[in-house]
């Protein structure tokens, strides 16, 4: 048995040293890491959504179609919100992307509670 450690052989390529990796594996590894800090981005922005229109009051305490109405609400705002592009169409007006989210991220309960009665 060879007990002798200075005979290591330190050139086997199947040993993955993350601190020495290939420019590939830090571009995935980048890429991952990106991916996650989008989706927690994405989770904050939904999260604070709910809580601007009030939505698990909405789901606690409405029945039937007005709920559906709020969780469709909630859909699209996420939607506007979360999903980034260069500019939104809006009535045949095209605004930017980053005018359109601010503005839907100020919207509150009572914003929702005028677009239900409007449908009443």
């Amino acid at each position: 048995m060879d007990t002798n450690y200075n005979n290591t052989n330190y050139n086997d390529l199947s040993y993955n040293n993350p601190i020495n990796q290939s420019e590939p594996e830090l571009q995935e590894a980048k890429e991952k890491e990106d991916t996650i800090d989008m989706m927690d981005g994405i989770n904050i922005y939904m999260q604070l959504i709910r809580e601007n229109i009030e939505y698990d009051y909405y789901m606690s305490y409405e029945e039937g179609n007005a709920r559906e109405l709020v969780e469709e609400l909630y859909q699209i705002i996420c939607d506007v919100v979360c999903v980034k592009r260069s500019i939104i169409r809006i009535g045949k007006e095209d605004y930017p992307y980053e005018l359109v989210k601010s503005n839907f991220l100020k919207l509150n309960k009572s914003h929702i509670e005028y677009v239900m009665s409007c449908g009443a």
